[in-house]
């Protein structure tokens, strides 16, 4: 039962650097946490409870869920520095292979004979190494990053593109260190969709803010970063972490803590 066994770290590890259509079993499959198999055991065993049911996606809790940044898709997962990908983390945050160049994906089995194919979380160490690696893909950024920054450098302007598949997508902003800890950091995120504008914005005192949306096909996002405690002075670091699913992840929550646009 422990790590060397056929269901510890190391047999995962090894799993998710085969061929990925050797063996579905590993942390990205439909067997892991982001299959709807695993959802079915936490509500079942849950009764009459509902906390399981809202770390769903788009649930109340769901930025402590699979899609959020602790779950198998964020920085601490597979697809993050630490991963078993083979890839190495680069100064300027993206991945690289031995050769030298770029990796944005990685392809691991979902089941027997199917394979999903996922975004790497790139590790940017400020907005300047983040808006460099966006050039390449059309001056913005995927769905799945991290980046530190301090505040008081300016810059607190990100801009991501979407794609055309159907995910659900998660942002959190927190303060980076002790040092930060007095500061209040707030999002507001400016969705354009179809030609259509709206700004949702998380600016709660005292708590960390966050925000969890279905993604509209081709929509774009600007995330602002703002610091409400003007004790201060704007000075401190914070951390922003971009979390999406890709298409195949359709295990939501429903109710009336939802809000609705472009419809």
């Amino acid at each position: 039962m422990g790590p060397m066994s056929a269901i510890g770290a190391f047999s995962y590890l090894s799993k998710l650097l085969e061929p990925v259509n050797r063996d579905p079993r590993n942390p990205l499959s439909k067997v892991g946490p982001l299959g709807k198999e695993s959802y079915k055991v936490m509500l079942d065993s849950a009764g009459t409870n509902d906390f399981m049911a809202h770390l769903q996606g788009l649930g109340v809790f769901g930025i402590l869920g699979p899609l959020g940044p602790l779950g198998a898709l964020g920085p601490l997962g597979p697809l993050g520095p630490n991963g078993p990908h083979g890839y190495k983390l680069a100064d300027e945050g993206v991945y690289k292979m031995a050769n030298g160049s770029r990796v944005d994906t990685r392809e691991a089995a979902w089941e027997p004979n199917s394979n999903r194919t996922w975004p790497m979380v790139e590790i940017f160490t400020s907005a300047t190494a983040a808006e460099s690696a966006a050039v390449p893909k059309g001056n913005k950024l995927d769905t799945s990053f991290v980046v530190t920054h301090s505040f008081s450098a300016g810059k607190n302007l990100y801009h991501i593109a979407g794609g055309r598949e159907p995910q659900i997508i998660s942002f959190v902003v927190f303060p980076a260190n002790g040092l930060s800890s007095a500061n209040m950091y707030t999002l507001e995120i400016e969705v354009e969709a179809a030609g259509k504008k709206h700004t949702i914005k998380a600016s709660q005192a005292l708590l960390l803010n966050w925000v969890q949306l279905q993604h509209v096909a081709n929509a774009t996002y600007k995330v602002k970063i703002a610091n409400t405690n003007a004790l201060t002075l704007g000075i401190g670091t914070y951390r922003l972490v971009v979390v999406g699913s890709v298409k195949m992840y359709d295990v939501t929550a429903e109710g009336p803590f939802q809000k609705t646009y472009f419809c």
